[in-house]
């Protein structure tokens, strides 16, 4: 059984952002809550945020808190009147999207436009997501910004 539920993935990126509001936006016109996820990909320190926080799984983890909070922000800013809680989550960031999504109406994701090169070594998430997902997905472009 579904909830009433659309989770959106964000890692702070400006695509990551436009998916938040993107997501606010559609909450508000189907009356559904919005949850704002963020994954802190922690494996064995090597994350992004691992890399910032020193190998401090603790900072790393109060870091991603705050990305995930600053996404509620995020939404309130697009849609004053969205229903939004943040969540934080820690592994692999398609794999933990995918579970948070399992009694979701909407997975919504971003898009980082990244070249071939890169999402061969690195892979998408976004692209992973909307194959596996159990719900709809929705992936999102960050505009160009000159």
């Amino acid at each position: 059984m579904r909830t009433p539920t659309i989770v959106v993935g964000t890692d702070g990126a400006a695509s990551g952002n436009e998916a938040v509001r993107w997501a606010a936006r559609e909450a508000v016109r189907r009356d559904l809550t919005l949850q704002v996820v963020h994954v802190l990909d922690w494996d064995g320190g090597t994350s992004v945020l691992a890399e910032f926080a020193g190998h401090n799984f603790a900072l790393a983890r109060e870091l991603a808190d705050i990305v995930a909070a600053a996404g509620v922000v995020t939404a309130h800013e697009a849609a004053p009147e969205v229903e939004a809680e943040p969540l934080t989550l820690v592994g692999r960031p398609a794999a933990r999207l995918l579970a948070a999504a399992e009694r979701a109406e909407l997975l919504v994701v971003g898009s980082h436009r990244r070249n071939r090169m890169t999402e061969l070594i690195f892979g998408s998430v976004s692209r992973r997501v909307a194959r596996r997902a159990p719900c709809p997905v929705q992936v999102v472009h960050a505009h160009a910004v000159a």
